[in-house]
């Protein structure tokens, strides 16, 4: 990492996380926007193909909350290579089972309720993360460029994925499970320390989850954003989870982060 740049490409490990979530989030636009394709073309039931959605919005719901709170307790280079390679594991298994004609429709909805969980849980590893790998004075123009890789992202991914569904069904899982692995090595290759904050004495889960809430509703940007992503549908609730998925550590000692890392959007939107 050469301190003495301004460039956010001259830090190292910010450059190869933003490489692998690039990589990442163009292969999930892609098989997004193939899974209910898929579905039909298996099934020709637009009723299951809802299912499929429903399974990978569903996430959403149940686990952005207590996320933050869970990773504030493990180790950040670990979640996410974890959460990557199970990922991989996930869509692989897909793509083989489509070229071994084996495939099952629910196979489809777990795979789909599995690696959204997955990303919920990588989402506020990554978060975290930034604050080791740039410096505090970059963390808003960090902020404002990975928004900007999610917006490319949500562009590119949905055409790749239905041109690549017209090649060969399996493509855009084979597709998005190479990009996890991608990911995986730029996650592995990161040297900045991302261990958990030591504190000294931990708190119970539902108390951090519950302070957390309370902190972001304390903010009123905070609060209208968080309402928001939960009267969306899953592709908006992951552009606007930042807030949500930040609620862990909203309680813990990494509290000034959370409208840091939201000062960007809010100069933006509001």
């Amino acid at each position: 990492m050469r301190r003495g740049t301004t460039s956010l490409f001259g830090y190292r490990d910010y450059t190869l996380l933003w490489i692998g979530q690039t990589f990442s989030l163009i292969g999930s636009s892609s098989s997004w926007v193939a899974y209910p394709l898929l579905v039909l073309a298996l099934t020709g039931s637009a009723a299951k193909a809802g299912i499929v959605s429903f399974a990978s919005w569903l996430p959403y719901v149940v686990f952005q909350l207590p996320a933050g709170a869970l990773v504030d307790r493990w180790h950040r280079k670990w979640t996410m290579a974890v959460c990557d390679a199970l990922r991989a594991a996930a869509l692989a298994s897909v793509a083989v089972a489509l070229a071994l004609g084996q495939l099952v429709y629910w196979q489809l909805v777990i795979v789909a309720f599995v690696e959204r969980t997955l990303t919920i849980l990588f989402a506020p590893a990554e978060t975290a993360a930034l604050s080791r790998i740039v410096p505090p004075a970059q963390i808003s123009a960090a902020v404002a460029r990975n928004d900007a890789r999610e917006n490319t992202a949500g562009v590119v991914g949905p055409p790749l994925g239905g041109l690549l569904f017209g090649v060969a069904r399996l493509a855009p899982f084979a597709v998005d499970a190479a990009s996890y692995l991608v990911s995986l090595v730029t996650v592995l290759a990161l040297r900045t320390p991302l261990a958990p904050e030591p504190v000294e004495k931990r708190t119970r889960l539902r108390q951090e989850v519950g302070e957390g809430v309370a902190f972001i509703w304390r903010i009123p940007f905070l609060r209208a954003t968080a309402l928001q992503s939960r009267a969306s549908t899953a592709p908006p609730a992951a552009r606007w989870g930042r807030c949500w998925r930040c609620s862990g550590s909203a309680a813990s000692p990494a509290r000034p982060r959370v409208v840091h890392c939201c000062a960007r959007s809010r100069h933006r939107c509001w």
